[in-house]
């Protein structure tokens, strides 16, 4: 069974919590993001899930507003030197840097090499095994594997954001085992 999409899902709530700190209509916040009502609409029942752009402007106004958002951890992750991306619990990418090789608006595994399928799939099940994924369970996580002769693995920090769990995860260079 496939995971929900938790990116999605986190919309319709951030949209409610917008215009209720302001005070605006669908129509006010529609103004605010160059669109119509309808779509305010759409967005906020979950029917469609606003684009990327539109996502921004949205995190924007969240953290401008004083809303617990994703937006600073997501800037943090794109400005990082280092190969580090923020995904969800389906593990969608919500944030990437430069040098970790993925794109925002895909999954982790949409975009493995097929080699490394495997190894994402063992790691998610161990994620789900320490209960990464509970907002209560707050644990970072150094991850391992063996690569043939090579020791590859990354670092994950939750971060909970309005009750949902995100994971930045910094990925480890391989290191050679020593014989």
């Amino acid at each position: 069974m496939a995971a929900p999409d938790f990116t999605q899902d986190r919309w319709p709530a951030l949209i409610r919590e917008i215009r209720s700190a302001r005070h605006w209509s669908q129509a006010e916040l529609g103004e605010q993001l160059a669109t119509d009502q309808a779509s305010i609409s759409r967005w906020e029942r979950g029917v469609i899930c606003p684009g990327y752009d539109v996502q921004q402007q949205l995190e924007a106004l969240a953290q401008q507003f004083g809303l617990q958002s994703l937006f600073g951890v997501e800037m943090v992750v794109r400005a990082s030197p280092f190969p580090m991306i923020l995904v969800d619990r389906s593990l969608l990418v919500v944030a990437a840097s430069a040098s970790s090789g993925f794109v925002t608006g895909k999954t982790c595994v949409e975009q493995a090499a097929p080699d490394e399928r495997r190894y994402l799939a063992a790691f998610t099940a161990e994620l789900e095994k320490q209960d990464f994924w509970s907002a209560s369970a707050g644990t970072r996580i150094n991850y391992a594997f063996f690569r043939g002769v090579e020791v590859a693995g990354a670092v994950l920090v939750p971060v909970v954001v309005r009750g949902e769990v995100f994971a930045v995860v910094q990925k480890r260079e391989p290191a050679p085992q020593s014989p």
